[in-house]
């Protein structure tokens, strides 16, 4: 089932969603052990759908962007977390975050934590409702193939909140790429 949901996890038992933007994220080796995250691990896991990601590093005084990609721009779906929550005026919010871990040759020179990347053969089992073992589960959050990923700097054109173009994740310009880049 497709669904449209908020970004920004909001726990069912918070009385209000101020805290939810800052859970846009959870680190997949504690999210079964964190209260916000447990039950949301066990029983609501989703998929979030990408054909890249972003991050920063930091460049002497300045930041350069780069967008990751997996098999050269392929859609592929994130580990996450949703969970529904029932405003003031009874009105249901769903909402998600996505879960991180530890990053690969791709992605380590540019951050410390990458999203979690399932492979195709994964989604299945990781929507099964039937499927409450944590560890099982756990064990299908490592740090995605490296082999299969590519990265390239982008423009700032993305931070703009009215920009939604292809602009976004065209290569630019950069003087020396992260290393290693192992998907050409």
């Amino acid at each position: 089932m497709l669904s449209l949901m908020r970004w920004g996890l909001i726990l069912s038992w918070t009385k209000d969603m101020s805290g939810s933007a800052s859970m846009i994220n959870a680190r997949s080796e504690t999210a079964a052990m964190k209260p916000a995250f447990r039950e949301p691990m066990r029983f609501r896991r989703c998929l979030v759908p990408a054909d890249g990601f972003y991050e920063w590093k930091r460049n002497g005084t300045g930041k350069q962007l780069f967008c990751f990609e997996v098999n050269q721009g392929e859609l592929f779906a994130l580990a996450g977390l949703w969970d529904g929550w029932k405003d003031p005026g009874g009105q249901w919010i769903k909402s998600c975050a996505i879960l991180t871990t530890t990053p690969n040759a791709v992605t380590s020179p540019v951050h410390d934590r990458m999203p979690g990347i399932l492979s195709k053969d994964d989604y299945d089992l990781w929507l099964d409702p039937g499927m409450t073992n944590v560890d099982s589960i756990s064990e299908l959050l490592k740090p995605f193939d490296a082999r299969m990923m590519r990265v390239y700097p982008v423009s700032s054109w993305i931070n703009q909140v009215q920009n939604g173009d292809e602009e976004c994740a065209r290569p630019a310009p950069q003087d020396q790429p992260p290393q290693p880049q192992l998907f050409s």
